[in-house]
C-alpha cells in the first residue's frame, strides 16, 4: 500500500530501527552541522498534528526568528493552555469552544513576560494551512480557529488549502496510502504536494521544481543529546534527530541557502514508522533543487507521552509552549548551533 513515483531501486544506508535490528548499536550518530551557507534572515517551519501545533508554538514563541509557517492539521497558539482535557476536547474534536480573544489576549500578556516574542514580529510573516475533508482526528474548525487566531496579528500573507478529501496524514503526491486511509505512517498520497506547496509559498524566492526522475539521498542523522536537558531528564526527545543538507549547502556562499525546521506528528517518530517521515513527506526533493535546509527534530515515546507527541499540551512543563520550553528549547539550539551561533541555549 505504499508506493513512490521512482521504481528504481535505491541503495540506502542502514536506518536506526534497521542498525538496531541488526544489533549494530554501538552506532555513534554524527554531530549536527554547522553551516556557514544558511541565510538567518529566513527560517521557517512546518508540521503536521502535534508537529502543526509545535510549529505555531514555536513561530509564535520566536516570532523574531521565524519569518513562516506551515501548519497540517494543528491548531491555535495555546489552544490546550497545559490542560490535556482541553487538548482532546477543544483543541481537536469541538473547535466551537475555542476563544481565538482569549487566546489572542494570552499571546498579548505572555509577551510582555518577556517569555515569548513580541507578536508584531508576526505581522508581515506567511502562514499556510491544511485541513483535510475527511480528517477525523483534528476537526476542521479547529485549523480555521487558527486562520482566525493568525488573522488577528498577520496582515495579509494567509494561504489556505480546505477542500482536499485527505484523512489524518502528512499530505503527499507520491507516496503514502490512499487519500482517505487513516493509519500509519500517517503520509497519504492525495495526488497533492503539501510540502512542496507550502515551501514555495512560505519562501521569499520563487523555487524551481525538483527533478523527480531521481530520488534525494537519505537525510543524515545527529546526535540530539547535546540539545537535550541533563543526563536523567526525559523530555521525550529522541537521542537521534535527522537533517537534509543539499549537495549546493554544504559549502556555498553565506547566506545563499534556507533553513526549513519540519516536525512529525503523534505515530510518526522512528520508532513507528521508521524514518518514512524523514524520506518521503515531500520535503528533501524541493531541498535538493532549491538549497533548503531541512532540519527534523525527532520526538519519542514514553509513559506520559505513549504516540511521540511534540508537547502541546504540557506533560513537559506548564511552559512548554514558551521559550522557557525544553523541547522547544532544544529545538532553537539546534538551529542556532547550525547557524555557527556557538551556544546550546538548553
Amino acid at each position: 500500500w505504499l508506493k513512490h513515483s521512482d521504481c528504481a531501486v535505491e541503495v540506502r544506508k542502514p536506518s536506526q530501527v534497521m542498525r538496531i535490528a541488526l544489533g549494530l548499536i554501538g552506532f555513534t550518530a554524527a554531530s549536527l552541522p554547522v553551516l556557514s551557507s544558511l541565510d538567518p534572515k529566513e527560517i521557517t517551519v512546518s508540521g503536521i498534528s502535534a508537529g502543526g501545533f509545535m510549529a505555531v508554538q514555536l513561530h509564535v514563541a520566536f516570532s523574531s526568528r521565524f519569518t513562516g509557517v506551515g501548519v497540517l492539521a494543528g491548531g491555535p497558539f495555546y489552544c490546550a493552555q497545559a490542560d490535556v482535557a482541553v487538548a482532546l476536547s477543544s483543541c481537536m474534536t469541538s473547535p466551537s469552544l475555542i476563544s481565538v480573544t482569549e487566546l489572542e489576549t494570552i499571546t498579548h500578556t505572555t509577551a510582555l513576560t518577556g517569555t515569548i516574542d513580541n507578536p508584531k514580529n508576526l505581522a508581515d510573516d506567511k502562514v499556510w494551512l491544511l485541513s483535510g475533508t475527511k480528517d477525523t482526528v483534528v476537526n476542521s474548525g479547529v485549523v480555521r480557529k487558527l486562520e482566525e487566531y493568525y488573522g488577528r496579528f498577520v496582515k495579509t500573507d494567509i494561504k489556505t488549502v480546505y477542500d482536499l478529501p485527505a484523512e489524518h496524514s502528512m499530505v503527499t503526491n507520491a507516496y503514502g496510502n490512499s487519500c482517505g486511509f487513516k493509519g500509519e505512517p500517517y503520509i497519504n498520497n492525495c495526488n497533492f504536494d503539501a510540502a512542496g506547496d507550502l515551501l514555495q509559498f512560505l519562501l521569499s524566492t520563487s523555487l524551481t521544481h525538483p527533478d523527480n526522475t531521481t530520488a534525494p539521498a537519505a537525510p543524515e542523522d545527529f546526535s540530539q543529546d547535546p540539545f537535550l536537558p541533563q543526563a536523567g531528564v526525559d523530555v521525550s526527545m529522541n537521542p537521534t534527530g535527522y537533517v537534509y543538507v543539499p549537495e549546493k549547502c554544504k559549502t556555498g556562499a553565506a547566506g545563499s541557502c534556507r533553513l526549513h525546521v519540519a516536525l512529525h506528528g503523534c505515530e510518526q517518530t522512528v520508532g513507528l514508522i521508521d524514518e518514512q517521515f524523514v524520506q518521503h513527506s515531500g520535503y528533501n526533493e524541493w531541498a535538493e533543487a532549491n538549497g533548503i535546509v531541512v532540519l527534523y527534530p525527532q520526538a519519542k515515546r514514553n509513559v506520559v507521552n505513549p504516540k511521540g507527541c511534540w508537547d502541546w499540551w504540557g506533560f513537559t512543563g506548564v511552559d512548554y509552549a514558551s521559550k522557557l520550553g525544553v523541547q522547544q528549547r532544544a529545538i532553537m539550539s539546534m538551529v542556532d548551533h547550525m547557524l555557527g551561533k556557538g551556544e546550546v541555549i538548553v
